[in-house]
């Protein structure tokens, strides 16, 4: 796993933003979920929920970790054990981060194809888990394989979907997966140049976007 001992300020600020705006998004889109979920009682939206309330929770506990990070609190405490305040808090939060995202990632998987048995859902996700353990130095590599990999089987099943129906909601949905995964392919191929992390974020904001203007739609 990777330490930090230095953040360069201006960009931990840019981070900490998007990571509260995408925490925010993603309570609405799971909000919303709730209500479609209390209309209809379809299992798909009540998958949808549980997805993005677990990809809200890795947003703000990193964003949480990251405002300790910038406010250093306590650094004192925890030089007197020889461990750097700035290596802890980051090791946590990423951890944190990590898992909680690729529990959304996986329930999007989940809901994309109904996919109903515990026992099932047990097969994939603790695997899952349990290379993100232990992986350790290769953890961001593995996580963003993994949910690449999910992702783009969430985007084909949802590009086959446009193509049969080919109505604006599939449409919408179809593009919001696009982005989501073109996102974690520059995370993957790319890593986290300050401008190439502006532009994967970008991609994140319009595929939240999209997913909560498909839901509203919905609603209305």
């Amino acid at each position: 796993m990777a330490t930090l001992y230095s953040v360069d300020f201006p960009f931990l600020v840019f981070v900490i933003f998007f990571q509260l705006f995408f925490a925010f998004i993603t309570f609405l889109i799971s909000y919303f979920s709730f209500r479609i979920y209390r209309l209809t009682h379809q299992e798909q939206s009540r998958s949808l929920l549980i997805a993005f309330l677990l990809i809200f929770f890795s947003y703000a506990i990193q964003t949480a970790f990251n405002l300790l990070i910038l406010l250093e609190i306590n650094p004192e405490f925890y030089v007197m054990f020889g461990i750097h305040p700035l290596s802890v808090f980051y090791n946590q939060g990423l951890f944190l981060h990590v898992f909680f995202m690729t529990m959304g990632i996986t329930f999007l998987l989940f809901t994309t194809f109904k996919i109903k048995s515990k026992k099932l859902i047990l097969v994939l996700l603790f695997p899952t888990l349990l290379v993100l353990i232990f992986a350790k130095r290769l953890l961001l590599l593995g996580f963003f394989m993994i949910t690449s990999f999910y992702l783009f089987f969430v985007f084909h099943h949802s590009f086959l979907n446009y193509l049969e129906h080919k109505k604006k909601k599939p449409l919408l949905i179809m593009l919001a997966f696009f982005f989501l995964l073109l996102a974690q392919l520059i995370f993957l191929f790319m890593g986290a140049n300050p401008n190439i992390y502006f532009t994967a974020h970008v991609f994140n904001f319009i595929a939240y976007s999209l997913i909560l203007f498909n839901l509203i739609l919905i609603i209305k």
